[in-house]
């Protein structure tokens, strides 16, 4: 969306939900966790326009994966531990 709050726009699709979202430095980019905890989730990258969606894990069988990218956007790092560990 726009700064003013307008102009809404969808950058994720597929089953299930998408969350934690986390902005690329730049802006360009945005990393989220999808899919369904019962059959695994991943973490994917998509441009700000919401082109060239991409997986960039193997599914995983937690939701806290909390996504975050490096100061100069060219690393992902995110947790794969078991909660309250």
């Amino acid at each position: 969306m726009t700064i003013q709050g307008k102009a809404f726009r969808r950058v994720t699709s597929g089953k299930g939900s998408q969350t934690d979202p986390a902005w690329a430095p730049a802006g360009g980019r945005l990393a989220y966790v999808a899919g369904l905890v019962e059959a695994g989730t991943t973490i994917w990258a998509v441009l700000a326009n919401g082109k060239g969606a991409r997986r960039l894990t193997a599914p995983h069988a937690r939701a806290e994966l909390k996504p975050s990218w490096s100061p100069d956007a060219g690393s992902i790092v995110y947790q794969d531990c078991a909660s309250g560990t």
